[in-house]
């Protein structure tokens, strides 16, 4: 099923943007999924299970950098082409 999700995370430290930036790129170096990033929070486009996948990996190692929060949105659908609107 072909899904749409937002994140943001939010890690507790004093300098939160080098852990996000790095979380970011490294779900840029997926392939299977569209990632497209704004000030508020990122969106990633694929197969459901593909990004699930892909971010229960992403999240145990960012905890393991540090403790955080994130909020997770989930659409069904491909939404993508929409926010180019």
């Amino acid at each position: 099923m072909q899904a749409s999700v937002e994140i943001s995370m939010y890690p507790f430290r004093d300098e939160p943007i080098p852990q996000i930036s790095e979380f970011i790129d490294r779900l840029n170096e997926y392939e299977g999924i569209e990632v497209k990033t704004n000030v508020m929070s990122t969106q990633i486009f694929g197969d459901l299970s593909t990004i699930f996948f892909i971010l229960q990996k992403e999240i145990d190692r960012a905890y393991g950098e540090g403790k955080a929060s994130f909020v997770i949105k989930v659409l069904k659908g491909d939404v993508s082409g929409m926010l180019d609107e």
